[in-house]
């Protein structure tokens, strides 16, 4: 993959007009007052036409997100999500979604920062920081960040240094109504582990809740989840991936060995 810079905006206009222009040219009332799609075209999606190959990247930004299944492991493993908050976010409000989850920005503009930070698992890092335990967000407009000095950074990397929190790439997906893009990654931490640095995990957030409750890892829970229609694209995918990939993720987060994918 190759990355530039760009601004939050530059993916928004694109990812929102699509789903907007989407909505208003097929999502109608019937006379129950219930939401109908009707059969979907693109006949008139003039803004999807001007898209065509959402694959070709040289027709639009594509700012991809880091979105993390997080796994409390152990005998009973659990997930942790995220309710986004319609009123506090611009994208996914009123669904489900993985936590933590943001699109890398660094701590400083300081080209040294940038560098420093410009990592998958140190992004994951940063948002395990702001959306469990409430950290001010790392914006751009603070200090470099010493990850070495600053809790949970301290914590997190020495977990995955000695095997107690295993990090693993799923892929990268297109949602197909907005066509927004997601890094998905999935971390088993181990149950001592992860109660220890979330001690102090927070209720709700500046986007949304956070389940006091995490859900049993299990088919019947996720299947509930699916039938609910409230799970974002990215947090169906990385659920449904990371079920069928269970054994090989559960059996190496058990293990204090060295992890497969981190940084």
């Amino acid at each position: 993959m190759r990355f530039g810079q760009m601004s939050f905006f530059d993916a928004m206009d694109t990812n929102e007009t699509l789903a907007h222009e989407f909505a208003a040219h097929h999502l109608a009332i019937d006379s129950g007052g219930e939401t109908v799609l009707p059969r979907a075209s693109q006949r008139r999606l003039a803004f999807r036409k001007l898209i065509a190959d959402p694959f070709d990247f040289s027709r639009r930004p594509l700012m991809g997100a880091i979105g993390t299944l997080t796994i409390r492991g152990g005998e009973c493993p659990s997930v942790v999500l995220h309710q986004r908050d319609s009123a506090r976010v611009a994208g996914g409000g009123g669904m489900v979604h993985l936590l933590p989850a943001g699109i890398f920005q660094p701590s400083s503009v300081i080209p040294a920062a940038i560098t420093a930070d410009f990592s998958i698992w140190r992004n994951i890092q940063r948002e395990y920081a702001e959306e469990l335990l409430n950290h001010g967000e790392y914006d751009g407009s603070g200090r470099p960040i010493r990850y070495h000095e600053l809790e949970p950074l301290t914590a997190l990397d020495n977990a995955v240094r000695d095997g107690r929190i295993h990090v693993f790439c799923l892929g990268v997906t297109l949602d197909a109504l907005t066509l927004a893009g997601d890094i998905l990654t999935v971390a088993v931490i181990a149950p001592d582990t992860y109660d220890e640095v979330f001690t102090k995990a927070v209720e709700a957030n500046s986007e949304g809740s956070v389940p006091a409750r995490a859900f049993p890892f299990e088919e019947n829970t996720l299947t509930r989840l699916r039938e609910s229609k409230r799970l974002s694209p990215g947090a169906a995918a990385a659920l449904h991936f990371a079920w069928t990939h269970r054994k090989l993720l559960l059996d190496q987060g058990a293990t204090h060995d060295a992890p497969l994918w981190a940084s």
